[in-house]
């Protein structure tokens, strides 16, 4: 939803302005062809909707690096499943970047701000538009003119009936003022402009967030008036009299203090000084050479085809770049994959990727290199899935599948992102793991993560102070993590044990700037509290400070039980200011279909 409205945004503005530099290189002055044009560009704007969504496209490069990419480029490969023969311990300065909602709550507000001004307008269009049909109807026809004691000034309404309407007095104008009327108001009728000004309250409705919309009812109501003056001095009318005409149907409409308000066109009009002036001095052009009219058609219609049909893609290069400029393959050139014989240290990671800031990695070059690590840590990895959706692959998966640790050394052509070595990596499971899966969208029972009192967070939770600076987890000595002022970590940058104020075995964690979403991934990991639902965050809160000291519900060798100490739960609202609430959400559930062990190199 959001790209649909930031690409009919994006067009209508490149529409709109290209059409208007078009008119002025070309020194297009005359309002009957100004009209033509704008009313064209009218029609492409109520079409954008349709065409964006459901028309045929070609590659136009005008949007900013998707945002979706930026984040995936953030997701570490790890082995964070607790298995069978390795406890659910919290390994210091360990954290995972959060499961993203499946609806944003921007994009639900944003739709319904939407449809609030979409309504409101509609509404008035369509009340205008009775009223209109009213005024036809309660109309008085003689002597072949219809006339109206509610109209201070001629109109002329009807979309696809156009009707002209005068006031009662108009028997008492002179002949030259009646026929000047008329032929103002005879002209709107031959041109149908009632209809296209109905169209351009309908684009304002539809459009009413972009100011193009509102600029071109204005525009297309002045240029119609204007067309319509031209064509009464034409015809061979005085300029003096028709200008007086104007001049005394603006006076009416002051004397009655009101126009009447209906979807039609009325004498005055808009920009009354202006029109009496170029009447007066004879300024309006009224014809236009045919090449600069071929020279203006091939244009705008080159430009808005260029605008409608053209596909807004990111500038930076796409999965379809990369894949063309590796023969369209999307996997490793060569590939080894090895179980690894080592039974020590099952936490190991011996990869060329460098790993920064946050867990994640810059991949360099086209080569894979990890050791060490189960199917189901490479799984999760090659599908992106969360700590949820890896728990349930696992639950489906074969024992040897959590046990058996694998080394994969792999290279691929060009210099592939993150997201290619995760497609190059599904392609590697498939062939080697036989490794099918597929994903089913299910609403399910999830936790919410909120601020219990809004506003107000917990004494042990605050937003990240920069005032204290940071050291490196290698800076800690390998030892109990040091603290600073609060009892916080001195370490940034992840989640850390920290020594237990009671002296019992309690667990006790905190972290520095950090994203609220750690803690949300570290309850999914069964490792805070025994949970099987899915938790999201909807906190609103960014990078955080926190401490929190509670008695496990999962034991481990490092903290037990402790019948006097808070649960997870209570700490969480007592000391971080925070609760879990249970609601429902759809969630995306992974389905193993097959899977076999590994054939040899």
């Amino acid at each position: 939803m959001t790209r649909l409205f930031l690409e009919c945004t994006i067009r209508a503005a490149l529409i709109v302005a290209g059409t208007a530099f078009v008119l002025y290189a070309l020194r297009v002055k005359v309002a009957a062809v100004k009209h033509r044009v704008w009313t064209g560009v009218l029609l492409l704007m109520l079409a954008l909707p349709l065409w964006t969504a459901w028309g045929p496209k070609a590659q136009f490069h005008l949007l900013p690096a998707s945002v979706e990419r930026a984040v995936t480029e953030t997701a570490p490969l790890t082995s964070s499943i607790p298995t069978n023969d390795t406890p659910a311990t919290l390994p210091p300065g360990e954290h995972r970047p959060a499961a993203q909602p499946m609806f944003s709550t921007f994009e639900e507000a944003l739709l319904g701000l939407y449809l609030f001004g979409v309504s409101v307008l509609l509404v008035r269009l369509a009340i205008g538009t009775a009223k209109a049909s009213r005024l036809v109807r309660e109309s008085v026809e003689s002597d072949g003119i219809r006339t109206n004691a509610r109209c201070a000034a001629p109109v002329t309404v009807g979309c696809l009936r156009p009707t002209v309407i005068l006031p009662e007095g108009w028997r008492e104008w002179r002949k030259e003022q009646l026929e000047t009327v008329l032929a103002h108001e005879r002209e709107h009728v031959r041109r149908r402009d009632p209809l296209v000004q109905w169209l351009t309250l309908l684009n304002r409705a539809i459009f009413w967030f972009h100011p193009a919309a509102w600029w071109l009812e204005r525009e297309l109501s002045a240029l119609a008036e204007e067309s319509c003056d031209a064509a009464v001095i034409a015809q061979g009318h005085d300029p003096r009299d028709y200008a007086e005409a104007l001049m005394n149907m603006a006076r009416a409409v002051m004397k009655s203090g009101s126009r009447v308000n209906l979807i039609s066109m009325a004498m005055p009009g808009p920009c009354l000084p202006e029109r009496i002036r170029t009447i007066i001095e004879k300024r309006s052009i009224s014809r236009i050479s045919r090449t600069r009219i071929a020279c203006l058609t091939v244009a705008c219609i080159t430009l808005c085809s260029t605008f409608v049909a053209g596909m807004l893609t990111s500038a930076q290069s796409s999965d379809e770049d990369w894949e063309k400029a590796a023969g369209g393959k999307t996997s490793f050139d060569v590939a080894s994959v090895k179980q690894n014989p080592v039974t020590g240290n099952r936490d190991a990671v011996h990869s060329n990727i460098p790993l920064d800031e946050g867990d994640g990695f810059s991949p360099t070059g086209g080569l894979f290199s990890a050791a060490d690590f189960p199917l189901i840590a490479y799984t999760g990895f090659a599908f992106k899935l969360t700590i949820e959706q890896q728990l349930s692959v696992q639950s489906q998966l074969p024992k040897w599948a959590a046990t058996d640790r694998y080394d994969i050394e792999a290279r691929g052509a060009g210099n592939p992102t993150k997201d290619q070595f995760r497609l190059m990596m599904q392609a590697l499971l498939a062939d080697r793991f036989k490794l099918a899966v597929h994903f089913e969208n299910r609403k399910s029972p999830i936790l919410a993560l909120v601020v219990d009192k809004p506003g107000t967070l917990g004494p042990q939770l605050r937003q990240h102070a920069t005032d204290v600076p940071c050291v490196s987890a290698t800076a800690s000595g390998g030892g109990p993590a040091a603290t600073v002022a609060g009892g916080f970590p001195q370490e940034c940058g992840g989640i850390v044990g920290l020594p237990s104020t009671t002296g019992g075995r309690i667990l006790r964690i905190g972290a520095r700037d950090v994203p609220i979403t750690a803690l949300t991934d570290l309850v999914s990991g069964k490792r805070l509290m025994s949970s099987d639902k899915p938790i999201v965050d909807r906190t609103g809160l960014g990078k955080v400070d926190f401490v929190i000291e509670f008695s496990p519900e999962v034991p481990s060798a490092d903290s037990e039980a402790d019948p006097n100490g808070p649960t997870f739960l209570e700490a969480l609202k007592n000391q971080l200011g925070l609760r879990m609430d249970s609601t429902t959400a759809p969630v995306d559930f992974v389905v193993v279909d097959h899977v076999e062990e590994p054939t040899a190199n």
